[in-house]
């Protein structure tokens, strides 16, 4: 299964049917087994943010 199609399946289950921007980041870039520090400094966002977002 790729991301895409992960993501699609996750925005079928949420009663908002999206996820955020930086939900989505975060999706993508645990998929790809990266760590909070690492999602932070590509988008450019707060660590704790990043991690507050993924819990």
């Amino acid at each position: 299964m790729t991301a895409e199609e992960a993501i699609a399946i996750v925005e079928q289950l949420l009663p908002q049917g999206r996820l955020t921007k930086v939900q989505e980041i975060v999706f993508r870039q645990s998929w790809a087994r990266q760590t909070y520090l690492d999602m932070a400094v590509e988008s450019d966002r707060d660590f704790s943010y990043i991690k507050d977002i993924g819990y």
